[in-house]
């Protein structure tokens, strides 16, 4: 799947496409939440979407073109 365009959206303000971007993830975040747990820990999941949602409005998208 080709992320460019939904990236762009959410960078700039569409919050279904920073939706879209943070359910396309999710298994990714709660794999790494789990890392090293054996429970689902609410925190720490609420944690690193947050810095998923950082991170998606740093990424250099024309870098990557």
């Amino acid at each position: 799947m080709n992320y460019t365009e939904t990236i762009y959206a959410a960078q700039h303000g569409d919050p279904a496409a920073m939706a879209q971007l943070i359910n396309e993830f999710q298994p990714l975040i709660i794999s790494i939440t789990c890392r090293g747990h054996s429970v689902f820990d609410e925190d720490r999941y609420q944690i690193l979407t947050e810095q998923f949602i950082r991170t998606t409005y740093k990424f250099n998208l024309e870098r990557y073109l």
